[in-house]
C-alpha cells in the first residue's frame, strides 16, 4: 500500500496546500454563546459518522469553563474555530502551561 506524502513532502507551502481544499479563516471564541457553539461542533460535524462516540455534553462544558477547571489557576487556554464559506469547519485549542514553561 502506497503512503500518502503530506504537502511538506511534496515540497509544497501550507499556502499552497491550503488553497487545494480551500481557505479557512480561524476565528477566537468570544463570549458563552460562542463557547457553546464550539462545544457543540462536533455533534454537528460528525453527526451521521457510524463510528463517532460523541462525549458527555455536562463534561465538556465543565472541562472547557475557565471558572470551573483547576488547570486555569495555572495555564492560559485559547479557543478557536475555523470558518468556511460562513460555516464552522472545525476547531482547536491551544494551551499554556505555566508550571512547565
Amino acid at each position: 500500500m502506497k503512503e500518502r506524502q503530506t504537502s511538506q513532502q511534496r515540497g509544497e507551502g501550507a499556502s499552497t496546500a491550503a488553497s487545494r481544499v480551500g481557505q479557512a479563516e480561524v476565528r477566537p471564541v468570544r463570549g458563552r454563546r460562542e463557547l457553546q457553539a464550539f462545544i457543540r461542533l462536533p455533534w454537528r460535524l460528525y453527526r451521521g459518522h457510524a463510528n463517532w462516540v460523541p462525549p458527555l455534553l455536562s463534561e465538556r462544558k465543565r472541562h472547557l469553563d475557565r471558572g470551573r477547571n483547576p488547570f486555569s489557576e495555572h495555564a492560559e487556554a485559547e479557543y478557536l474555530r475555523a470558518w468556511r464559506g460562513g460555516e464552522p469547519v472545525g476547531r482547536v485549542s491551544a494551551h499554556v502551561d505555566h508550571r512547565l514553561n
